[in-house]
């Protein structure tokens, strides 16, 4: 039986633990725009510039991404790792599975921040945790959405955008080249 994307977005946004995770936030590094809220919204601008390049499928999958990615933060221990039980991206992965068993969308949304945490590492240490990186690359199966993900939620005011290019690229290194001709194109779309 086929997903109805679109039913499981309107299940999403209505569940009290979303609503409740929408509120939090103040502004702060990467995050200047404060509430989960205030960040959806952005993303959900990000979103219609994009839409006329998507397909259904793809656009709602991307729509509850927006809406689910970070909404967990008011309940998740702070600085946790993303694959601890309690970080944000896994309480945010846990609530999408009581919506849907896509095991992509859930690994998509569980490491939703490893470009970012990547490129810092590249940044910092001039290398970055090739490891962590490939059991990404090899987790997530439509990882042209992923990387679509990716360019929506690091085109925000208030973040690095070269970061962004940075992991796109590096993925395409890995996977092959041209699978991401899309992705690059978005990028040019959003000035990164």
């Amino acid at each position: 039986m086929e997903t109805n994307w679109e039913e499981v977005f309107w299940k999403i946004v209505k569940d009290v633990r979303y609503l409740k995770g929408l509120e939090y936030g103040k502004p702060r590094t990467g995050h200047a725009e404060g509430t989960i809220l205030n960040h959806v919204m952005d993303l959900e601008k990000n979103l219609e510039r994009l839409q006329p390049s998507l397909s259904l499928d793809e656009y709602w999958k991307l729509r509850i991404m927006v809406h689910i990615h970070d909404c967990m933060k008011f309940y998740a221990k702070r600085d946790a790792a993303i694959e601890d039980p309690e970080s944000h991206a896994s309480l945010a992965a846990k609530l999408l599975s009581e919506y849907v068993a896509d095991v992509d969308l859930m690994n998509m949304i569980q490491y939703h921040d490893e470009g970012y945490a990547l490129w810092k590492q590249q940044e910092s240490r001039g290398k970055y945790n090739a490891p962590r990186f490939q059991k990404v690359v090899r987790l997530i199966w439509d990882v042209e959405l992923y990387l679509l993900f990716t360019i929506l939620d690091g085109y925000t005011p208030s973040k690095e955008y070269e970061g962004i290019r940075w992991y796109v690229l590096e993925v395409e290194k890995e996977v092959g080249s041209g699978r991401f001709k899309e992705g690059v194109e978005v990028m040019k779309l959003f000035g990164v």
